[in-house]
């Protein structure tokens, strides 16, 4: 899905942001696609794990949710960002709250925007 949009956020990157448009097209696009296609595939891998422990004991170890996670993204690289903070945080089943940089909010209003699309939950967004 990130590579279909792949013109609309390299244009709406270069409108909100004064990065050279060869760096962004090179580094945060193709980092982008990398850390979603990583982090989602640890969505079902984190689970608990049963530990030996010496005499009657059951020592067990859960990977729970911590709940809401607060990300601030900053306003250099705010896609690169959003793929760091948030898909790694949805990816352990926490509920994420974005404060953006005032100079790029569209980038992960955007992103938020495919997100939503692509997995499309009720309560989410």
């Amino acid at each position: 899905m990130l590579q279909q949009v792949f013109l609309e956020i390299v244009l709406l990157a270069r409108l909100v942001e004064k990065n050279c448009l060869t760096v962004f097209v090179v580094h945060e696009t193709g980092t982008n696609t990398f850390q979603i296609q990583n982090w989602s595939g640890w969505a079902d891998k984190i689970h608990g794990l049963t530990v030996p422990a010496d005499g009657p004991y059951h020592v067990q170890t859960l990977h729970e949710p911590i709940g809401v996670a607060g990300q601030i993204i900053p306003w250099n690289f705010p896609l690169l960002m959003f793929a760091w903070k948030v898909c790694p945080a949805l990816a352990c089943g926490n509920t994420v709250v974005i404060k953006t940089a005032e100079q790029t909010p569209l980038s992960a209003l955007y992103a938020s925007k495919l997100l939503h699309e692509v997995c499309y939950i009720p309560y989410l967004f």
